[in-house]
């Protein structure tokens, strides 16, 4: 299915190519996501019970138009982390809440439950920063479970690459054409790390990448929907870092009506589109706390 606008468009931030372009690409995502790459089995695997993760808070609004374009997306399975680069230690903040999440759910089920981030791509240094996160995360885990007995490095390594198999990341790259082309003139310039981790000839390929002429709701003050918390000090500026604390939920006029357009160009009632998330807060509290057992 490929999105066509029936609907005239109503608002002067975005063209009617490129919303077509940015709802096909995120279409194109939530089909990838229903049959995946297993790295274990090394064959196409239909996904059922994958967990979402959301880094807010450029994620965010990839994560609503995903829901609205696929229906059959369990939101409550989502979960939201501070994964801002504005965040203080965000690098750290980031590790914690993979931690937290994953030391949470790792004996919930044999199941494997892959965990699925939608992301925005330019450079590819935020989501090699998720990347660095999870695996990091993972080693601690594996360490703190063989806490007690004699840690080598392979028993380490065997445990690691368990929680791996149980938690596989997958992260879906939606990547703005218009902001990429000078980097793919000159790759040199590019996260080599990135290019590694979403080559397609890569077995243990990460990301998978959805171009569309503009991520219509990236860098745009009237689509950033959260603000976070911050120190109170006369000499605080926003370079300074924010907590990894909700100070409000905001939806203006202009989020509202691109996701009323593309409720209509996939032929959704723009009446049952609800925004609202109720677990932003607490999850970003929940996870963002340095694990207990640290």
């Amino acid at each position: 299915m490929k999105a066509k606008m029936d609907v005239e468009n109503r608002n002067e931030k975005y063209s009617r190519e490129d919303l077509e372009s940015f709802v096909n690409g995120i279409i194109s995502a939530s089909k990838s996501m229903r049959y995946i790459h297993s790295r274990s089995q090394k064959t196409l695997q239909e996904i059922d019970n994958p967990y979402y993760v959301v880094n807010l808070h450029g994620s965010l609004p990839l994560f609503d138009v995903l829901t609205i374009v696929d229906q059959d997306i369990d939101v409550d399975r989502a979960v939201y982390f501070p994964g801002s680069s504005r965040i203080q230690n965000s690098s750290d903040i980031l590790r914690y809440c993979f931690e937290n999440f994953l030391w949470e759910k790792q004996y919930e089920t044999d199941k494997t439950s892959p965990l699925f981030s939608i992301d925005e791509v330019v450079g590819g240094h935020s989501v090699e920063r998720v990347v660095n996160a999870y695996n990091s995360a993972i080693r601690r885990i594996a360490t703190q479970n063989l806490r007690g007995t004699e840690r080598r490095k392979r028993d380490i390594e065997e445990v690691s690459f368990d929680l791996k198999q149980q938690f596989p990341l997958y992260i879906f790259g939606i990547r703005d054409l218009a902001r990429f082309r000078n980097r793919i003139k000159n790759r040199e310039n590019m996260n080599k790390r990135y290019l590694e981790l979403s080559n397609p000839r890569n077995e243990n390929r990460v990301i998978y990448e959805f171009p569309v002429k503009k991520i219509i709701t990236m860098d745009d003050p009237d689509f950033e929907l959260i603000e976070f918390k911050h120190p109170t000090s006369s000499g605080w500026k926003p370079s300074s870092g924010y907590y990894p604390k909700i100070d409000s939920l905001k939806f203006s006029h202009y989020y509202m009506d691109l996701l009323h357009d593309i409720a209509r160009i996939v032929g959704v009632n723009p009446e049952t589109v609800d925004p609202s998330r109720a677990r932003i807060r607490t999850h970003c509290e929940r996870y963002s706390k340095k694990p207990a057992y640290n």
